[in-house]
């Protein structure tokens, strides 16, 4: 169960944006201190480039797929809201019905299922455009961001950066 929820916070993380993105390009970040999923998804397709060492040619190939299967993945996502939106008042500690466990869990389940198929979907299509070896750089890169952002401190949006122009308490 701990290993599901890890996982299925993993996933939001990637959707949610980069903490030290957004403070690193902070004339790019939308009102409210989030960056917005355009430019998380260039931010980690540069990432994923870099450490892959792609050349122009295969980068050109690949970025199109990645993009479509980023698209998809945030579908994914957004059909599976109302069961986020259940994890974050379970987390809270609201009290909810037993039904809403239930259907918290097998959701989840079914995420995590859903996801994985999609990503073997595209690890197909990738290994059309890519070598195997290119193809293992990928799945290295795409762990190595993914880690980077579990390491990373969560932002706090009640005490944003007073020196933050785009935070809507200084406005």
């Amino acid at each position: 169960m701990k290993k599901s929820i890890l996982t299925l916070c993993l996933c939001l993380m990637a959707f949610v944006g980069s903490v030290s993105f957004a403070q690193q390009q902070p004339a790019k970040v939308k009102q409210g201190g989030r960056v917005s999923f355009e430019q998380f998804l260039a931010h980690k397709t540069q990432f994923l480039l870099k450490e892959m060492q792609l050349p122009a040619e295969d980068s050109a190939r690949f970025v199109p797929i990645y993009k479509d299967l980023q698209k998809e993945k945030g579908e994914l996502m957004r059909r599976y809201r109302k069961s986020r939106e259940v994890g974050h008042r379970i987390r809270r500690g609201e009290n909810v019905p037993d039904s809403l466990y239930a259907f918290a869990v097998f959701s989840d389940a079914q995420l995590q299922i859903e996801d994985a198929q999609l990503d073997k979907a595209y690890l197909e299509k990738f290994a059309k455009v890519l070598t195997p070896k290119q193809l293992y750089s990928y799945q290295e890169a795409e762990r190595k961001f993914r880690d980077s952002l579990a390491r990373q401190p969560r932002r706090d949006p009640k005490q944003a950066d007073p020196q933050d122009k785009n935070n809507p308490k200084q406005k």
